[in-house]
């Protein structure tokens, strides 16, 4: 639950930092042209897939519903993703203003304001099952995620190394006991805390991972084996979110085994080396794409 929370925050710290210009040309040409061309691709990609194996005839219907799928986000689940990081870039200049104009305790108030109306208050209305009715004009719990990242950087918020810790203890400990009560008690309240990017839960965990990452420090130097192999991840990591699915579709459409009738730790250990060996498999299909992008882009110059 970590991982969403905590790709926005760096996306606050990259494209926030006031000396970084970025023009509204640019965010269209650079950012939102590169979200909206891997959505057409990879969705048309996912609609043949479930084409071919529902061994339907083409038809006219089929491709508008190919777009329908697009304009109503139902393709495979994980592009949810893209939609939200669109609609970052696209509030991207305005967001910058705010970073760039503002000042410390501006900032401070700002993500205050965020922090009671999009936690505070969404983490109370998940446990006591009341909704409020008070709330501010904002539709998303992410803009706070792109500016605490921000903050975090140019030190608007400081988190002491002890609070990072205990922070990321909450979250490493609560999420997996909130998940297991979440399939023993009547109540749904636990699945929500662990299920929604609002939940204080999450908020705890996500800041402490990406406050205690951020203390490590930063080097590009290829002999250091440690930021050679992070470099390495990140040449792949967006590819490798595109394309795992496919493996996990894969794996529940042929093979259709569930891992957990061995028991829960067994179960629980061969979910691990699956998920392992679909995110090698992916970085695998990344690295030759990508290698092959390259051959075709120099033998057509």
């Amino acid at each position: 639950m970590f991982a969403v929370p905590c790709f926005v925050m760096v996306t606050g710290v990259l494209l926030l930092r006031p000396e970084k210009e970025i023009t509204i040309g640019q965010v269209f040409r650079k950012y939102i042209k590169r979200i909206v061309t891997a959505l057409l691709v990879f969705s048309l990609l996912f609609a043949l897939y479930d084409f071919i194996l529902s061994k339907e005839a083409f038809s006219w219907k089929v491709f508008s519903s190919w777009l329908l799928t697009i304009y109503q986000n139902k393709s495979w689940s994980h592009l949810w993703y893209l939609y939200m990081i669109l609609a970052i870039y696209l509030l991207l200049p305005v967001y910058r203003l705010v970073s760039k104009g503002a000042g410390i305790r501006e900032y401070r108030y700002l993500l205050l304001v965020y922090f009671l109306f999009q936690i505070i208050l969404s983490t109370a209305d998940m446990v006591s099952g009341v909704k409020t009715g008070f709330y501010i004009c904002v539709y998303t719990v992410y803009p706070f995620y792109l500016f605490l990242g921000h903050g975090l950087d140019n030190q608007a918020v400081k988190i002491p190394l002890w609070l990072s810790a205990v922070l990321f203890v909450v979250g490493l400990v609560g999420i997996p006991l909130l998940t297991y009560f979440q399939f023993i008690l009547p109540s749904d309240v636990a699945g929500k805390l662990t299920g929604n990017y609002s939940s204080i839960v999450v908020v705890a965990f996500s800041t402490g991972v990406f406050s205690l990452l951020s203390r490590i420090k930063r080097t590009k130097d290829k002999s250091n084996i440690f930021s050679h192999f992070i470099l390495t991840l990140d040449h792949v990591s967006f590819g490798v979110y595109l394309v795992h699915m496919i493996g996990i579709k894969l794996f529940t459409s042929f093979v259709k085994w569930n891992p957990y009738s061995l028991g829960t730790i067994t179960g629980c250990l061969v979910v691990l080396v699956v998920s392992v060996g679909i995110y090698l498999f992916s970085g695998l299909l990344v690295f030759v794409g990508k290698r092959l992008a390259h051959a075709v882009h120099l033998s057509s110059t």
